[in-house]
């Protein structure tokens, strides 16, 4: 599997030719960057209104993709498939569902999706290159569990014998690859970055490389041409990830600032932030804040080992794939979480989750509490604050 900061002629071309098959998954906006890549290499721009289709697998059945690879070129040497979506091709999701309980395949005359495009896949025509783009994932969308695959196990092998699949994941803890993609595109908007600014910028904005480079581009016009990003423009451009303003909001109530924590509610609200989405923030906020809570109770650190030890009934109470890997993406504010944990008891988050659940239930009109969505916000906040 080549990773997308490798991604060069002489590992995605065998001698200068093209593989028959790639595959490319990961951030939307560097599996877009790897296809033009693939395509500078493969297709002058000349001939790829007759030589190049682009399907999508929600729409497209399997016999309608092998019936444009089989195609030939029009006075060119390849014709060239994009799929997107691939993952939702007929055939291919069931399979992937089946990769950990393998049966034994029916005696039947008719292949399946899966088959036929696995059988496809091995007879490709010379003169096709075929270009499988999964369904994009960030780390905010959150990523499937387990391997990487572009489609499933059997067809990725497939595609590995045929052609080349290229990793264009990003996770939050991938900062030295965003670090240096924030750095590469100021270059080509003509700015310069302040010492620390694709720090601030990646910590402010988070990893979804779209997002975070509208946001860098934004800055770069504050700028204007030749000039320096700064922090403070960085600040002045940009909106801190939801997720990082509830954190602070926790905060300024733990330490009974209600002023401050109202004020970090109507940044929320101002910034477009739906009423029910922030709740669901500050749901799945308080509900990590109360796991470090029981493990600071118990006396257990936040880590594999001791984690592995606790109690089965103390155990029971946490998410069934592991309170260690659900905090893995958190790792790196892991202290600032047992820090904010030690300003809260049990039965402080276990009231605060009961308010919240009464403002979710005033909000649906199921209990009338009255007021505008705001007013209800902010009445819970003042709650929390009590």
């Amino acid at each position: 599997m080549l990773t997308y900061s490798a991604l060069k002629p002489t590992n995605a071309l065998q001698e200068g030719q093209p593989y028959s098959c790639y595959g490319i998954v990961g951030d939307g906006f560097l599996q877009q960057r790897a296809l033009d890549f693939l395509l500078e290499q493969i297709l002058p721009e000349d001939e790829r209104e007759f030589n190049q289709d682009t399907l999508n697998g929600e729409t497209t059945t399997v016999n309608e993709l092998l019936s444009k690879t089989g195609q030939l070129p029009f006075i060119a040497t390849h014709r060239v498939v994009v799929l997107r979506n691939a993952d939702k091709l007929e055939g291919v999701a069931r399979a992937a569902a089946g990769e950990a309980k393998k049966k034994p395949a029916k005696s039947s005359k008719t292949l399946s999706p899966g088959q036929q495009l696995a059988d496809g896949l091995k007879s490709l025509p010379a003169s096709t290159v075929l270009i499988l783009l999964r369904s994009a994932e960030t780390p905010e969308s959150g990523f499937k569990a387990g391997p990487v695959r572009c489609l499933n196990a059997n067809l990725d092998k497939i595609i590995e014998s045929n052609g080349v699949i290229i990793n264009c994941l990003i996770t939050k803890r991938d900062q030295a690859a965003v670090i240096k993609i924030i750095r590469e595109e100021a270059a080509q908007l003509q700015v310069q970055l302040d010492q620390g600014a694709a720090v601030h910028l990646a910590t402010r904005v988070g990893h979804d490389i779209g997002l975070l480079l509208i946001e860098l581009e934004k800055c770069a016009l504050r700028a204007g041409p030749g000039g320096t990003v700064t922090n403070a423009i960085i600040d002045e451009m940009t909106r801190r990830k939801p997720q990082d303003t509830v954190f602070d909001l926790l905060d300024a109530i733990g330490a009974r600032q209600t002023p401050r924590a109202l004020a970090m509610l109507r940044e929320l609200l101002d910034g477009g932030e739906v009423p029910e989405r922030f709740l669901a923030l500050l749901v799945s906020h308080l509900r990590r804040l109360w796991q470090v809570r029981a493990l600071r109770d118990q006396k257990v650190p936040l880590n594999a080992a001791a984690v592995a030890k606790i109690s089965p009934a103390l155990a029971a109470q946490f998410p069934e794939d592991g309170i260690v890997e659900r905090f893995s993406a958190f790792s790196w504010k892991i202290r600032e979480l047992q820090a904010q944990a030690d300003r809260f008891s049990q039965y402080q988050i276990q009231a605060a989750l009961e308010c919240v659940l009464e403002t979710d239930l005033a909000l649906k009109g199921i209990e009338d509490e009255g007021g505008t969505p705001e007013l209800l916000l902010e009445r819970l906040v003042m709650r929390l604050g009590e």
